[in-house]
């Protein structure tokens, strides 16, 4: 949708880029407290372009993602990084055809299914999830998790 997005011409070369760091921050498999450093250029672009309501949002976003957020299990700096993702994007987002944009919505769906598929299927086959653990000691860190194979323990 990036891709698509930036090929029209309905928003600034800066709202682009911001839109651009946004996703790879997004798309980054872990992220540290520091990590959100990164986003203030891009959030800098975008409240230059934004009224006041936009500005609010904008700043309460970041310090959000800032804040330890619970509970953990619902990944809520995920949740507010793609609202930051459609924010910076949804001008962009208004001179792709509907169809176009359904469509690949739909093929990214559709990737991801099939690729999570095959992961679960690989983590069902693995060692660990069918032999009994060797031997785990109470509080030790790495004796927890000893490491099974199919030849021998």
């Amino acid at each position: 949708m990036l891709f698509l997005g930036t090929s029209t011409q309905r928003s600034s070369e800066r709202r682009d880029f911001a839109w651009f760091v946004i996703a790879v921050v997004l798309l980054s498999t872990s992220t540290a407290s520091y990590t959100f450093i990164i986003l203030l250029l891009p959030l800098e672009l975008l409240l230059e372009e934004a009224d006041s309501r936009e500005s609010v949002f904008l700043v309460v976003s970041y310090i959000l993602l800032t804040l330890p957020l619970h509970p953990i299990w619902l990944f809520p700096k995920v949740w507010i990084l793609i609202a930051l993702f459609i924010f910076a994007g949804y001008r962009s987002w208004q001179g792709v055809p509907r169809r176009i944009a359904i469509a690949a919505v739909a093929s990214a769906a559709l990737i991801a299914f099939v690729d999570t598929k095959r992961h679960m299927v690989n983590y069902a086959s693995e060692p660990e999830q069918h032999f009994a653990r060797v031997a785990a000691q109470r509080g030790a860190i790495f004796s927890s998790f000893p490491v099974v194979s199919r030849a021998a323990a």
